[in-house]
């Protein structure tokens, strides 16, 4: 399943601009052109989840909280 970079900010629950420079410097997955927008597979952005965190992002983590947050809180 392709994703847009709406659907890609709600799973990862990060905003537009931290997953362009997150991709830009290599951090992220790039996803990949299509026409004029770009877009991600579903795979990617799930196992760079499984990569970064150990699992995939829950939906039911505290409000409020990024899952970067939580993940720099970890020890």
């Amino acid at each position: 399943m392709l994703l847009n970079i709406d659907e890609v900010c709600s799973k990862v629950r990060l905003g537009k601009s931290t997953i362009r420079k997150m991709a830009a410097s290599g951090a992220f997955p790039a996803g990949h052109k299509l026409v004029n927008r770009r877009v991600w597979y579903e795979d990617e952005i799930t196992n760079w989840l499984i990569e970064t965190l150990g699992e995939p992002v829950s939906k039911s983590r505290s409000k409020g909280k990024t899952w970067l947050s939580s993940w720099a809180t970890r020890s």
